[in-house]
């Protein structure tokens, strides 16, 4: 198998284009005076460039992926059915 980057991220920004758009995975960072996760920009993780049709199959992919993984997956703080 060919070696590839394992990477985690916690924060996304996505940029689009005239020709397709780019998704950067970042890092946050704990700030206090901020409400919400901050992200940091020197903390780049990795940087994805797609033209528009693979974004829309991708957007889709993620879409089907979490909505199967909310119907199996108890949301926390619900109760379980019995």
């Amino acid at each position: 198998m060919a070696d590839y980057p394992d990477v985690y991220a916690d924060g996304v920004a996505i940029t689009t284009h005239q020709f397709g758009l780019t998704v950067t995975f970042q890092l946050s960072q704990p700030n206090l005076d901020v409400v919400g996760p901050h992200v940091d920009p020197k903390e780049i993780v990795c940087r994805v460039r797609m033209g528009a049709p693979l974004a829309k199959v991708l957007a889709q992919g993620l879409n089907d992926g979490l909505a199967q993984q909310v119907t199996t997956v108890q949301q926390p703080g619900s109760k379980a059915k019995n």
